[in-house]
């Protein structure tokens, strides 16, 4: 019986190649702009996930009050802010805290201005949860001028050379040997990290005898990051942190308006919920995933309900043949089958298509969206079981009624040419029309709405003239 579907399948297919491949392009359109889209989202929601353990990290986030009004709400806060929850709260198991130092780094003669380094206390890698290629993460970082590097870093200043023991000059001042590599952190990662100096260092160099004795709460501009340990509740030390702040400003808390309010925000939620002062590099936001998710549901939904009219309106040339399919004994269950496996068979072509279509199209896309989208949503497992799931619910929701429609007609009716008098159907086929262009209207109105936002901030006089400055 499934030959002879497939071979009816191939014999429709082959007598209506232009509807057919209408029908396609329709689905294979619709669903490589959802792929597309699925693959930024994903891309969007998988930052920070590679550390060993993201699962229990938290950054600290601190917003200031002034007369109890908002000032400032920072990223990077106070430096004293790490040890003393660490002295105060059992629940931490570890924290490190960071600070950028960009600047010129050099080998000999080998000179760049390089980005991503930054000073970080001793237990970077403890926290994190990330392991060294090269040297012992647990005192990579202990002691002066202790500098950790990335593998790209690493190949940039010492060729094929084993960097372990050797030294990079740090502003053309101070000499730092490379005590460990570790590999390159990927793109989905909130911020981007080239070298890894001591902190104990940056002590140094202000005239501390070391990290310990830097514990001001009025000194901003120190990313703080802790690992809680298993089974700690972070809502429950997030309301403790109010008692401490009363603490330790006492009395100034009370009289003057000042206030200190702290956040813990999970590790792989700072791409896309954080916008703060001193973040590391520019963040997403889940508002704008949100909404491409919602924009690439609609348009799969109007592909299929466009592959439904299609059929609906094919429907009437086709009644002749369920009419003598009728007559000659098939039963309505075995047309249904028939149509359905159609649908199958169209939306299974139109994935793979459409599979290779995004393939093609990534590298444009990630240009377009400004992010280095790759490949991972196709090497992910969960993927492949979604393609299935979408050729049998796309098959189902776009040939189903169709199916249904086709397979209802009446030999009499149809043989006798009265088919075409008959309005079975044409409320639902217009309801669909009008929801493919509610659909479509949305999807227009919202894009030259951000379109209009867009300009307005692109071309809105600043009233300064910013040609002649310089960076």
């Amino acid at each position: 019986m499934l030959k002879n579907y497939l071979i009816s399948v191939w014999r429709y297919i082959a007598r209506n190649k232009a509807f057919t491949t209408i029908n396609i392009l329709g689905l294979v359109t619709g669903m490589t702009v959802f792929m597309l889209i699925g693959q930024y989202v994903v891309h969007e929601t998988s930052y920070d996930k590679f550390w060993a353990n993201y699962k229990n990290v938290y950054r600290i986030h601190l917003d200031r009050f002034d007369k109890g009004v908002l000032s400032t709400q920072w990223a990077a806060g106070a430096a004293g802010i790490g040890p003393d929850f660490k002295d105060n709260y059992p629940e931490i198991d570890s924290y490190v805290r960071m600070r950028t130092a960009n600047s010129l780094l050099a080998k000999g003669d080998i000179f760049f201005d390089e980005g991503g380094v930054f000073f970080a206390s001793k237990d970077f890698f403890r926290v994190f949860g990330y392991p060294l290629i090269e040297g012992v993460d647990s005192t990579a970082l202990a002691g002066l001028n202790k500098i950790v590097i990335s593998e790209s870093t690493a190949k940039k200043y010492f060729g094929n050379e084993d960097p372990l023991g050797k030294t990079l000059r740090h502003r053309g001042r101070n000499d730092y040997e490379v005590t460990g590599v570790f590999k390159d952190l990927p793109e989905t990662s909130h911020m981007k990290i080239n070298a890894i100096i001591s902190m104990a260092t940056f002590a140094k160099n202000i005239g501390e005898k070391d990290e310990s004795a830097i514990t001001t709460w009025d000194w901003d501009g120190w990313l703080t990051y802790i690992k809680l340990k298993d089974g700690a509740d972070p809502k429950a030390l997030e309301s403790k942190l109010p008692d401490l702040v009363k603490k330790h400003l006492g009395d100034e808390f009370k009289t003057s308006g000042y206030r200190m309010v702290f956040y813990l925000m999970a590790l792989p939620d700072i791409h896309l919920d954080s916008d703060r002062m001193y973040e590391i590099q520019p963040n997403g936001s889940r508002d704008t995933v949100y909404f491409l998710s919602v924009i690439a549901v609609l348009i799969i939904i109007i592909a299929w309900i466009n592959y439904i009219n299609l059929c609906s309106a094919k429907s009437i040339e086709r009644a002749r043949e369920v009419g003598v399919r009728k007559v000659m004994g098939g039963y309505r269950s075995q047309l249904v089958q028939q149509f359905l496996s159609e649908s199958l068979l169209l939306n299974a072509v139109a994935v793979v298509v459409a599979i290779g279509a995004t393939v093609l199209l990534i590298p444009w896309f990630g240009d377009l969206t400004g992010r280095p989208i790759g490949f991972e949503l196709f090497s992910h497992p969960l993927f492949w079981v979604f393609i299935v799931v979408l050729i049998i619910f796309g098959s189902v929701l776009s040939g189903l009624y169709p199916a249904f429609v086709l397979s209802s007609f009446k030999p009499v009716d149809v043989l006798k040419g009265r088919f075409s008098k008959s309005a079975q159907g044409t409320l639902f086929r217009k309801g669909m029309v009008i929801v493919q262009f509610v659909a479509s209207i949305t999807l227009i109105v919202g894009t030259y709405t951000v379109y209009q936002q867009i300009s307005f901030m692109r071309n809105q006089k600043l009233g300064v003239n910013i040609d002649q400055t310089s960076s």
